[in-house]
C-alpha cells in the first residue's frame, strides 16, 4: 500500500488525569486524527476524531465520537467487545507487523486486550493469526463519557480517555520512546448506527475490506 497516514505524537511534561471528556488543556496542542469510512458509497453522518500524546511514563489517547445510536453489551474484561460498538487501538512498538497489541474499548468502558501474533502477508491476506487473550496491560487507565442515551436514537456522542503505561507495551529496547522514534499503528471504529444494529467500520488506515488485521496497511505513529 502507497501512501500510508502518518500521525506525529508530542511529549507532554506532567501526566493527564483520566476522566474520559478529554477536557484537559495539554489535548489543544496535539494533532486530529479523523478516521474514515472503510464502506465505500455507505457513508454514515458521524466523525470520529483522536487524539495521541506522551509523558515519560504512558502514551495517552482521547477519542471523540459522534453516535447517532450507542450501543454495548458486555460487561467483562476481554468479552469481544470487537463484534459491537468500540474504539480499537493496533500498535506496534518494535515496528514489527507481523506481532502487535490490540486494545479496544466500548462506549461503557469494558476493555479487551491481547497480543497479535500474525501469520497474513499481502500475498495470503487470510492467513491465521493468533490473538492471546491471557494478555493485560497492567495499569492502563480508561474512562469514558457518553453523552446521550443508551439503546436509543438521537444526536448523542460518546468519548473515550486513556493512559497505557510504556513499561507494558514492549518492543524496542527503549521502553519509553526518544523523540525521533516510530511505531506502526492503525486506529478503528465500529459504529453501530440504528436498533437493526447495522455496523460502519471506520479506519486510520483504510483498506479496501472489512478486514482490520492486515498490518502491512498500518500508518506510522511518530514521537516528537
Amino acid at each position: 500500500m502507497n501512501n500510508l497516514p502518518e500521525y506525529y505524537c508530542t511529549k507532554i511534561q506532567r501526566e493527564i488525569e483520566i476522566t474520559g471528556s478529554g477536557d484537559d488543556q495539554l489535548w489543544q496542542n496535539a494533532d486530529v486524527m479523523r478516521l474514515q469510512n472503510m464502506t465505500p458509497n455507505n457513508a454514515a453522518p458521524v466523525s470520529t476524531e483522536v487524539r495521541m500524546t506522551y509523558s515519560d511514563t504512558c502514551l495517552y489517547i482521547s477519542a471523540k465520537c459522534e453516535d447517532k445510536y450507542i450501543y454495548a453489551s458486555f460487561t467483562e474484561r476481554d468479552a469481544p467487545v470487537f463484534t459491537e460498538e468500540c474504539m480499537e487501538f493496533f500498535l506496534s512498538p518494535s515496528s514489527l507487523i507481523r506481532q502487535y497489541y490490540e486494545i479496544n474499548f466500548s462506549p461503557t468502558n469494558v476493555v479487551f486486550d491481547s497480543l497479535i501474533l500474525n501469520h497474513r502477508s499481502p500475498e495470503v491476506p487470510k492467513a491465521k493469526f493468533i490473538g492471546l487473550t491471557q494478555y493485560d496491560c497492567e495499569g492502563l487507565i480508561s474512562k469514558t463519557v457518553i453523552n446521550g442515551e443508551m439503546d436509543t436514537a438521537g444526536d448523542f456522542s460518546w468519548s473515550l480517555e486513556v493512559a497505557i503505561p510504556f513499561i507494558n507495551l514492549l518492543g524496542p529496547d527503549n521502553i519509553v520512546p526518544n523523540p525521533g522514534d516510530s511505531w506502526r499503528m492503525n486506529v478503528y471504529r465500529i459504529d453501530i448506527a440504528a436498533e437493526d444494529k447495522k455496523q460502519f467500520h471506520y479506519a486510520w488506515s483504510a483498506f479496501e475490506e472489512i478486514d482490520f488485521h492486515r498490518p502491512w496497511g498500518f500508518g506510522t505513529l511518530f514521537f516528537k
